[in-house]
């Protein structure tokens, strides 16, 4: 009887002192023991953490086809077609601005300073398709200057070669210029193209054919030669070269 008395006994103190229990006390002053959850095993540990391995492609895409969301190939290429969508909108919005952008006129300038008055002749073709041929005139000396002209200021020609094409003259009724330092005199006159238009349908072998280019290309054109000259007591003559575009 003692050494079944002593053995209660001494399970009850293994089960007081058991790192696994948790001793209370009610308010009667009676001692109650509850179970603590006990940690893991080492062969539980390494059960759970199989289980929490990382997953397979195949298992990740049908999860993700379970769940309706987009496997990442599939997000990747959306990603890859909205950045080409992206590119191929600013290259089209650019050629939209070069075709709409205003056509650059066409502009030829030669000059020459004399007797104290600079002379620039100048041609260019506005977006009207017209060509303009003007003549400024401004005072370099320290002193007005004057020039003296006959049968008008400039008598201008386009030629090719020996052939004289078309004629004409700047400030026709003007018979004297004088221009104090620093002052401006201008002749500007619209161009009659039909003799131009009328030596090219004669002579195409004389036509050089457009040059292409990226998106664009420019017109045929014929080379001629401009010559001016100033109607001075003592005449002078300059020279340019212009390619006229053939409409």
């Amino acid at each position: 009887m003692v050494d079944s008395t002593s053995a209660l006994c001494h399970n009850y103190r293994r089960r007081e002192k058991s790192p696994h229990r948790r001793r209370t006390a009610d308010q009667a002053g009676t001692v109650r023991y509850a179970d603590l959850p006990r940690r893991a095993s080492g062969r539980e540990g390494k059960a759970r953490g199989a289980m929490t391995q990382k997953k397979t492609p195949i298992q990740e895409r049908l999860e993700r086809y379970r769940s309706g969301l987009p496997s990442e190939s599939t997000q990747k290429r959306r990603r890859v077609s909205r950045m080409l969508l992206f590119v191929n909108l600013i290259i089209l919005v650019g050629i939209i601005l070069i075709f709409k952008m205003p056509e650059q006129p066409t502009y030829f300038s030669t000059g020459i300073s004399y007797g104290g008055i600079h002379y620039r002749v100048s041609l260019s073709r506005n977006q009207h398709k017209s060509y303009m041929i003007s003549l400024s005139l401004t005072g370099e000396a320290e002193t007005a200057a004057t020039h003296r002209y006959r049968g008008g200021v400039a008598a201008v020609s386009f030629t090719h070669g020996a052939t004289v094409v078309m004629k004409t003259v700047l400030g026709a009724n003007v018979a004297s210029v004088s221009l104090p330092p620093g002052e401006n005199r201008n002749f500007t006159l619209t161009i009659n193209e039909e003799p131009l238009k009328t030596f090219a349908l004669n002579h195409p072998e004389l036509l050089v054919p457009p040059r292409k280019a990226f998106l664009f290309s420019k017109t045929q054109h014929i080379p001629l030669e401009v010559k001016t000259t100033f109607n001075t007591e003592t005449p002078v003559t300059i020279t340019m070269n212009i390619n006229y575009e053939v409409p």
